[in-house]
This record gives structure tokens, C-alpha cells and sequence, in this order.
């Protein structure tokens, strides 16, 4: 149960940097200062780490303990919340990402035609060096 209980720790952690990486996104298309934006961007860094070793603290070594024999079943409400949250989030980016993959590429993207053109010759002289 311990792996089990670590990969569904992880993804909860993986979850809320899925929601903090689209928070990042939506910051940066702020009209702020490079120095704000970078400001910004640390603060969500240490969120990212953060929350990740409040998850494993808190529901995985103390807490319900679930990384030292506990059971999801003593796991509180609030945990199951911010759980939900995250590994929805995670679900949502995943099947997006999915979807793009198996979405067919544009024809624009995936044309491979290309030409050598010999600039000399088109001007009728060298270019300029």
C-alpha cells in the first residue's frame, strides 16, 4: 500500500502545480514589470514546493499517516477536498494533453516543401557583405 498511497500523494502534488503553472500563465499575460513577473513566478515555485511537502507532511507522515500503514478511509474531509481538486486538475491537463497529441497536425505543419534559392542569381549581382 505504500506505493500506492506515494503515486496517489504525488499526483495530488502534481494536480495543484498543474493549477499553479495555469495561474502563471494567466499572470504573465498581465501587463507587469519583468521584475513583478519574476517575483511572482518565485512565489509560485516555493507554492509549488511547498504544498508538496505539506501533502506528503502532513497526509503522508503525520496525519493520517498513509506512508506509515494508514488507510484513505482516516483521511479528513479537507484533504479529500484539496485531493479532489488537485487530481481533477491533473485529469483535466492530462486528457487536454491527450487530446491535442491525438488531434491531426495542420497541413501547414506538416508540408515538407522547400526550395534552395541562389540569391546572386535572382539579384544579378552579389548581395551585400
Amino acid at each position: 500500500m505504500f506505493w500506492l498511497h506515494f503515486a496517489l500523494l504525488a499526483a495530488v502534488a502534481g494536480g495543484f502545480a498543474m493549477l499553479v503553472v495555469g495561474t502563471i500563465n494567466r499572470v504573465h499575460a498581465l501587463p507587469l514589470s519583468h521584475a513583478v513577473l519574476h517575483r511572482i513566478r518565485q512565489g509560485h515555485d516555493l507554492l509549488i514546493v511547498g504544498f508538496a511537502l505539506a501533502v506528503f507532511a502532513g497526509a503522508g507522515w503525520f496525519g493520517p499517516a498513509l506512508l506509515r500503514g494508514g488507510q484513505l478511509d482516516q483521511v479528513g474531509t479537507g484533504w479529500r477536498i484539496v485531493g479532489a481538486v488537485c487530481l481533477s486538475s491533473l485529469a483535466v491537463a492530462l486528457l487536454a494533453s491527450a487530446a491535442r497529441g491525438l488531434r491531426p497536425r495542420p497541413a501547414a505543419w506538416s508540408g515538407t516543401q522547400s526550395r534552395v534559392v541562389d540569391i546572386a542569381a535572382e539579384l544579378g549581382r552579389t548581395p551585400l557583405r
